[in-house]
């Protein structure tokens, strides 16, 4: 169990034995485009393209 200090406060963090196991990866490249509104999808900016994890 490890301590975190947040000023005078003090938390417990709790470190599951099987957190090795909720590591993410990305297995296909995405492509991430912010919009203006979910109703009808027009681009708000540049998108980025994310690239897939090398497994």
């Amino acid at each position: 169990m490890q301590r975190l200090l947040l000023g005078k406060r003090e938390r417990k963090l709790e470190i599951s034995p099987l957190q090795y196991l909720l590591k993410t990866s990305i297995r296909e490249p995405l492509s991430v485009e912010p919009i203006k509104s979910p109703a009808n999808l027009e681009k708000a900016g540049e998108g980025e393209k994310i690239v897939a994890d090398q497994t």
